[in-house]
């Protein structure tokens, strides 16, 4: 596990902290005041190992205060240790320059380093064994600079006894392995082999004891890297190492023995012993947790594929409705989940080994099989590119009987991309195919039907407009030769004839102008105009119709108001069809407004829209009646109540043309009050 760049984010308690200061005091103290007799060089500096730890727990932001107190820390102890003042503040010096090197070779400026892999331990080492030559370089100069000591011996003893106390007091610091599961599993010899490690330390080292039996500890720390974790190893060997190294300072143990090692080569067998402990231990223990931790993610892997494995068995067994089929590369059945059985009416035990085309309707694969390619290259042809889709094919059941199934097959790819085999997943589509045919008939009769009621309103209409046109002009010949008549120019006529010639006159006007409004209304429909859109002031348009309605208005004690505005206002569409539009609601206004009343003219421009409005004080229209306003022929019964004539197509008319300009028709009356009606334009 790479070290984190956040890991040495977490906050150190400040107690901690002096703590650790304190401790750096307290084992340089130790280490000068316990050296093996006969030497200046402590046996082991554990003191630089703590200095490590204190910086690798902290963020790197803190360093430089860290080390400006390790200097003083240092050099006390030192000075307490009984060495010269100027030697120990040098000394102090350069024990935090060695510990700040340190940390940053080991990679503490990315974070908290761990200590989980045999590459981790490989940089421990390295940097240690590095460090510690570096300072006995630095040592041997101080030496040959301040003392008369040897500077070559001084060195050896100080590159020894620090890289030993890197390598035995770092790894506390590391981050490695939490180990409470494995201690709550080897609780006995974990007990077992803390005990028998102390007992036999002890008796190697105790005092009078000088037989050569220091390999004795070995295979006991050896056993702990197999049964403790990372860092419990790493407490054992500090643990051992400090107890080496208190009785050798005190001549006892193998090392300690005067008369047959001298005080030089006593410090060196205290270092070498403490570096192999490290040096045999940690990587075994290092090696031993990798291997538990393999074995409990492959545990945990196997764990969750055989749940894996059991969810999928449990879903595909669930899917009764979804036939599911695996094959081999080959097409050879392989899989066959209980929906295939129940789709195909055959047991999963015939299905097995058959070939996949097997339970395909021959006659589909001969009428897609493509020249030169066979029944399984036809059936999975939907993933030979890569790119799986849905097909209807004809499956073969067990009674010989067919159904209409819809197919997704996907290819299961090895290693190297090829297919391994194909997963069929297939629905029984036969019941909404049927539907499907049966809508599609429907609708095509449906069609036929819309389309031939089409042909029949286009008849309609030219029948209307035929007859329309061919009444127009016997009608408009009527009217005149009435006007001949009424005009004297067949001789005089009496009062009795006038009135009868005043009610045919009146009766053809209201009679030629149905056909007209019947006219209107039938090329609108059938949309048969010929002229084109076009920009149209509506200003304009508001006055040719008021001047088209001026007969209409003259005879009657009316009130005509307008009100138009001074810019233009345009509108795209077809000149007269609008005019029209005005001249029907005029006309309405007029004749449903009794005398003495108002009818009103206003042309506005909203945004986009023109609005235009026509109201009258007249007889007005029931609330229920005004959804039906503008249906063919259809006259309120207000109208019906005062004898107005009217053919009920006028509105119907408006309606028409407003909304093939696009445009939008409203009404709002009260009975008895008046009637508002709204039209909206867009505008160009």
């Amino acid at each position: 596990m790479p070290p984190s760049p956040h890991d040495g984010e977490h906050r150190v308690p400040v107690s901690a902290t002096a703590g650790l200061l304190g401790l750096v005091l307290v084992l340089g103290v130790v280490s000068v005041r316990f050296a093996v007799p006969g030497t200046e060089v402590a046996a082991w500096w554990p003191a630089s190992g703590v200095g490590a730890g204190l910086l690798l727990l902290h963020h790197r932001r803190h360093w430089p205060l860290l080390v400006a107190l390790l200097v003083p820390m240092s050099a006390a102890a030192n000075i307490v240790g009984g060495r010269p003042v100027p030697l120990s503040l040098v000394y102090g010096v350069v024990n935090a320059g060695e510990v700040l090197a340190f940390c940053i070779a080991l990679g503490g400026l990315r974070g908290r380093p761990s200590l989980l892999t045999g590459e981790d331990f490989r940089r421990l080492l390295v940097v240690g064994v590095g460090t510690g030559l570096g300072i006995g370089a630095v040592a041997a100069l101080v030496v040959a600079l301040m003392t008369d000591g040897d500077p070559w011996s001084t060195a050896r003893s100080v590159a020894a006894s620090h890289s030993a106390a890197l390598l035995a007091v770092v790894p506390v610091f590391l981050r490695s392995t939490r180990a409470r599961d494995l201690l709550d599993r080897r609780r006995a010899a974990v007990v077992a082999q803390l005990t028998l490690t102390a007992v036999v330390s002890a008796l190697v080292f105790a005092p009078g004891q000088e037989l050569p039996l220091t390999f004795l500890v070995v295979p006991l720390v050896v056993w702990g890297a197999a049964v403790l974790p990372v860092r419990w190893l790493t407490w054992q060997i500090l643990a051992v190492s400090t107890g080496v190294t208190l009785m050798t300072s005190e001549a006892a143990g193998p090392f300690g023995a005067p008369d047959r090692i001298d005080a030089q080569m006593r410090g060196a067998m205290v270092q070498l012993f403490i570096v192999t402990l490290v040096v045999v231990a940690l990587p075994l223990a290092i090696a031993v947790q990798q291997r538990r931790t393999a074995l409990e993610d492959a545990r945990r892997a196997a764990s969750a594929l055989r749940r894996e494995r059991e969810l999928t068995s449990a879903v595909l067994n669930s899917a009764t409705d979804t036939a599911i089929i695996g094959t081999d590369s080959a097409g050879i059945i392989t899989y066959a989940n209980p929906g295939a059985e129940t789709l195909l009416r055959r047991a999963a035990t015939g299905l097995v080994g058959a070939p996949l085309t097997s339970i395909y309707a021959p006659q589909a694969l001969r009428a897609r099989r493509e020249p030169g390619s066979d029944d399984l290259s036809t059936a999975m042809r939907s993933v030979a590119d890569g790119t799986p889709v849905r097909q209807d094919w004809c499956w073969l059941r067990g009674d010989d009987s067919q159904v209409t199934v819809n197919v997704a097959t996907t290819a299961l790819l090895d290693d190297d991309a090829r297919p391994a085999g194909y997963l069929a997943v297939a629905h029984d589509v036969s019941e909404r195919r049927a539907a499907e045919r049966v809508l599609r008939t429907a609708l095509d009769r449906e069609q036929q039907a819309v389309e031939r009621l089409e042909e029949l309103d286009r008849e309609k209409s030219e029948f209307v407009s035929s007859v329309s046109h061919e009444l127009r002009t016997p009608m408009t010949s009527v009217l005149g030769f009435t006007q001949l008549l009424g005009s004297g120019t067949g001789g005089s006529l009496t009062e009795r004839q006038r009135d009868m010639l005043d009610r045919i006159e009146r009766s053809g006007h209201r009679l030629l102008g149905l056909i007209e409004n019947i006219l209107s209304l039938s090329r609108v429909e059938s949309q048969r105009e010929d002229a084109e859109a076009e920009p149209c002031d509506l200003r304009d348009v508001v006055g040719a119709a008021l001047a088209e309605t001026e007969e209409l208005v003259r005879p009657r004690d009316l009130e005509l108001g307008t009100a138009l505005p001074a810019d233009p206002v345009v509108v795209l569409g077809q000149r007269d069809q609008l005019e029209r539009v005005v001249i029907n609601l005029v006309s309405n206004a007029v004749k449903f407004t009794p005398d003495g009343g108002r009818v009103g003219v206003d042309l506005t421009a909203a945004g986009g829209e023109a609005v235009l409005r026509v109201s009258d004080t007249g007889i007005g229209i029931p609330d229920a009646e005004q959804a039906r306003l503008f249906e063919s022929f259809f006259r309120a019964s207000t109208a019906l109540s005062t004898g107005v004539q009217g053919t009920g197509l006028g509105l119907t008319i408006v309606r028409s043309i407003v909304e093939r300009h696009d445009g939008s028709v409203a009404v709002t009356s009260t009975e008895g009050a008046g009637t508002t009606f709204e039209i909206r334009l867009p505008r160009t």
